[in-house]
């Protein structure tokens, strides 16, 4: 089996928003090191990807020498008209246009995902010490939660 040019656009492009993923906020620099891939491949994906509205500059990161570099991330503000197409083409080749069923698995689809992100900033910002105090204590992590 050989790979045609888009298809290895299309693993690269997943590679650097995994690694992103993965990693947190990196340098082109930092992408290109890790990946593998050439610095120029690396730009123009971070470039499409940014204008896609799928990464972001966060701002400037650390550099021992030269010029400061610019820091990407995955952005959190991804337009959610980019999923309403996709979930109406669904919806419509499920036959459930015009139906209860299709507004709660579109609530569902959109509520879900942040409520997580939501919960998700919320245990993270839980201290590690307070969850380790309350072990000392003899509690478990569900009753260091509830309490």
């Amino acid at each position: 089996m050989r790979g045609t040019p888009s298809l290895i656009r299309k693993i690269n492009r997943s590679n650097v928003i995994g690694l992103i993923q993965k990693q947190g906020s990196l340098s082109r620099s930092e992408i290109s090191r890790i990946s593998g891939l050439s610095l120029p491949s690396v730009s123009r994906i971070i470039d499409s990807l940014i204008q896609e509205g799928i990464l972001k500059e966060i701002g400037k990161g650390e550099s021992l020498r030269g010029k400061k570099p610019f820091l990407i991330d995955i952005n959190s503000e991804f337009p959610l008209a980019a999923i309403i197409v996709p979930l109406y083409k669904i919806m419509g080749q499920a036959g459930l246009i015009d139906t209860f069923a299709s507004l709660i698995i579109g609530y569902l689809a959109f509520s879900v995902p942040v409520g997580v992100w939501l919960l998700r900033g919320f245990f993270i910002g839980i201290p590690k010490e307070l969850e380790e105090a309350a072990q000392i204590d003899g509690c478990s992590q569900l009753q260091a939660f509830w309490k």
